[in-house]
């Protein structure tokens, strides 16, 4: 077993010949296989003490392990023993040559070494430091340690020039071959030019700083006389070669000025067309607002009609009542004049005895008021009940006058649940699931229900259902409204599951009444899906509410951001709001948001994040959190207040 050590100043280029030795066939070392510190660890760990003992980041003399770190060299050792040559390339190693060559005598050492200004060239392109007399003094340190390791032990050395050794690669293999003993393969691939030389402007600057020091010049003539390999005696012209680096350099420069110049008239231009699209958008902006407020003002008009027409009916109903109270009067009046007309013949029939005829013409008497009184008492019957069926028609009014009170909001939405709708085809009948009323859609794959929506405005239908049998029954669903198929899109999270209905505006006479078709590819049975169901009716959706949503103006988002930024943002809110811009945005629920996530809810209660809503767009849409659907209430969390915070950061 032999093991060559490559090594020289961090700086040099010591790692391409530490490559030209590899490809010759210098095996690198095997990794440990009993969970020992590999050569790479060995050395940082000693350059980490080396540094702790010399307290600073430089070592500037030789580290002398001990026995602990001898054993440790030692298990390396042992676990390449059946490998003929071996080695490693290291810059530490410079500082431990001592220490290595004592351990055993088939270790070998390849020092590299490099010219004064190539090497200060590479540490102002590398290296993070001072630029002073301490580079130098670096330097010096180093190649002293080289020169003086090389004269004390020259049969187990080479002194090799960085640029001899790798311009003549085969001549330093030979030389390792003669004085090591080694059978290292001589032709070996060439390293590229392009990292051979140093940055000749590099150079220039170096040799300018180092034209005083005159202890590196004489320090590197010493090692120039003394190497193996020493450098070829060329003095290039650096002057010329810097002038022609910097030549290319300056067109380089010239040419990234005009890129750069090229792109900031570009995106210039992209901001004067930004600068007009948000100038339409505001235009567009305000005119929804007109819009808006028109729809509030016709909102208030039906109110008050409402109202007025409450008024009436209740006073109508006062009305009947007087003359239900009336007519009751004029019925007692009637049976007391019988009673008196009773009590007035029988006083007669038993004071006096009347002859026959005058008997019989009070017998007729009293028969034309009997039948007199019961036609008064049947008209008082017709009349009670035509105030009771007005009555009956009073309060069923006055229900679904509450009724549709309760459902409209005063953001114009209503809520409808499947319990107090009635189907026209093809649903179950309600059942309760886990606290909810719910019908199922079946036998056949179309279901239909009439729904009160006037289409005089573009409007959102959101659909809340708690499931369906199969999932890939979703794929094929559509909907249809008055004959007429719409889009619309699903959205199935961990915690809500709708479908969002587009109803967009009709110019025909508006009906208060619309027909909806929910249609299904398949259907499909429980049992069919779960062995242990008994349930095998075919089953499409299970609904349980519908939500009616007018569509809101439409709000940009001006992030200060790049544009592709913006684009983006845009995109993904269109892509989850159906190609409604403002839907999710409008009707999130923050306060569900906060419960399902407590760490943003923690982080609104410290401060660090305005509200849910800003939190969702700038980062939990990012994260994959759901999106809250506010469907039977205003927004606790995430109002218009935070879209115009994030419209105007």
């Amino acid at each position: 077993m032999k093991v060559v050590v490559c090594t020289g100043t961090p700086w040099t280029g010591l790692e391409q010949v530490g490559t030209v030795l590899k490809a010759a066939g210098i095996q690198p070392p095997i990794n440990p296989v009993r969970g020992q510190a590999t050569i790479e660890s060995f050395h940082a760990q000693l350059e980490k003490v080396g540094q702790a003992d010399n307290r600073s980041s430089f070592i500037g003399q030789p580290v002398h392990p001990g026995k602990i770190w001898g054993q440790q060299a030692l298990g390396i050792l042992q676990d390449n023993l059946n490998q003929q040559v071996w080695g490693w390339t290291n810059s530490f190693s410079t500082w431990l040559l001592d220490f290595w060559q004592s351990l055993d005598q088939n270790i070998y050492f390849v020092l590299v070494y490099s010219t004064p200004e190539e090497d200060f060239a590479r540490f102002m392109q590398h290296e993070e430091g001072p630029l002073s007399e301490i580079a130098a003094d670096q330097w010096l340190s180093i190649n002293t340690q080289l020169l003086r390791f090389y004269n004390r032990n020259r049969e187990r050395c080479l002194l090799v020039n960085r640029n001899a050794g790798l311009s003549d690669s085969s001549d330093l293999l030979n030389l390792c071959n003669d004085r090591f003993a080694l059978s290292l393969q001589v032709d070996v691939p060439s390293i590229d030019s392009e990292h051979q030389e140093p940055d000749t402007i590099g150079c220039v600057l170096a040799q300018c700083f180092l034209k005083d020091r005159a202890d590196v010049y004489n320090l590197y003539r010493e090692i120039q006389a003394t190497a193996t390999q020493p450098a070829e005696d060329e003095s290039p012209d650096l002057i010329d070669s810097a002038w022609s680096a910097y030549q290319d350099l300056s067109l380089k420069v010239t040419q990234q000025r005009q890129q750069y110049t090229d792109a900031l008239t570009k995106q210039e231009r992209q901001l004067r067309e930004q600068s007009t699209e948000l100038e339409q958008c505001r235009e567009e902006h305000e005119l929804l607002l007109l819009q808006l407020h028109q729809v509030q003002e016709e909102l208030e008009s039906t109110f008050l009609d409402s109202q007025k027409k409450q008024a009436d009916s209740a006073n109508q109903q006062a009305e009947l009542k007087k003359q239900l109270e009336a007519s009751g009067k004029k019925v007692d009046q009637y049976k007391k004049k019988i009673e008196t007309l009773q009590k007035e013949m029988s006083a007669f029939v038993e004071g006096q005895g009347h002859n026959a005829s005058e008997l019989e013409l009070l017998r007729d008497k009293s028969r034309e008021m009997e039948q007199e009184n019961e036609l008064l008492l049947l008209q008082l019957h017709q009349v009670q009940e035509e105030l009771e069926h007005y009555f009956l028609l009073y309060q069923e009014s006055q229900a679904k006058q509450e009724e549709q009170a309760a459902q409209v909001q005063s953001d114009g939405r209503i809520k409808l649940f499947m319990s107090g709708l009635s189907s026209e085809e093809n649903w179950y009948p309600v059942e309760e699931v886990e606290g909810k009323p719910l019908r199922w859609s079946g036998p056949e794959p179309r279901a239909t229900l009439r729904l009160p929506v006037k289409r005089d405005k573009d409007q959102l239908l959101v659909i809340h259902y708690e499931q369906v049998v199969a999932p890939e029954q979703l794929k094929g669903l559509h909907f249809e409204v008055d004959g007429e198929q719409v889009n619309h899109n699903v959205y199935d999270t961990l915690s809500q599951k709708y479908v969002v209905v587009q109803l967009p505006a009709t110019p025909e006479p508006h009906s208060l009444e619309i027909e909806l078709a929910i249609v299904l590819s398949k259907m499909v049975k429980p049992c069919d899906v779960a062995a242990e169901s008994p349930d095998d009716r075919p089953l499409g959706i299970a609904v349980y509410s519908l939500s009616i949503l007018p569509v809101t103006p439409r709000l940009r988002i001006n992030w200060p951001d790049t544009s592709y930024r913006r684009l983006q943002l845009k995109r993904k809110i269109s892509r989850i709001g159906g190609g409604i811009e403002t839907f999710p945005l409008a009707y999130f629920d923050g306060k569900t948001y906060l419960q399902e996530y407590p760490d943003v809810a923690e982080a609104v209660r410290q401060g660090t994040v305005a509200s849910a809503l800003i939190h969702y767009v700038q980062h939990g849409y990012y994260d994959g959190h759901d999106f809250m659907l506010a469907d039977t209430h205003l927004p606790s969390e995430g109002d218009e207040n935070d879209l115009i915070r994030i419209e105007r950061p």
